[in-house]
């Protein structure tokens, strides 16, 4: 039987899951309530929170704060373009889903570039909104019927 227990995280923390619909993992932010979760950006026509649960395999990956700190332990070059990045991004005024897809991608790959780093959330963010379609197709079908 699937887990179909909630999680719980502290509010703000990125959280890897597996989108059910998509087959991938995907980074999310949990809200205030700490079981539920934004897969796209608060102000997207379709941003609803959803519930987080066991079997979506849920993983705290942290938030920037703790990425950069991680940094600053292993390697003090990598710690500053980090810390230039995230100044880049906020002066670019990305949302905070892009903004901290972003820097986990930067943080996985070493790679500090802000074009790289805002292309790979991109990517990502383009992933789940066609994964949500996909849901809002199925829920309007079951409605439907």
């Amino acid at each position: 039987m699937a887990n179909t227990k909630l999680k719980s995280f502290p509010e703000g923390t990125c959280v890897e899951i597996d989108d059910v619909i998509g087959g991938f993992r995907k980074l999310v932010l949990v809200t205030a309530g700490g079981n539920m979760y934004f897969d796209q950006p608060m102000d997207a026509p379709n941003a609803t929170p959803l519930l987080m649960y066991g079997a979506m395999n849920p993983v705290n990956v942290g938030n920037a704060l703790q990425w950069g700190l991680e940094l600053a332990g292993e390697d003090a070059a990598q710690h500053a373009a980090f810390t230039a990045l995230q100044q880049e991004l906020l002066a670019s005024k990305c949302d905070t889903l892009t903004y901290n897809r972003a820097l986990y991608w930067s943080v996985q790959n070493r790679m500090f570039d802000r074009a790289q780093c805002l292309a790979a959330a991109a990517e990502a963010n383009d992933q789940v909104k066609q994964s949500r379609a996909r849901l809002d197709k199925l829920l309007a079908r079951s409605q439907a019927a």
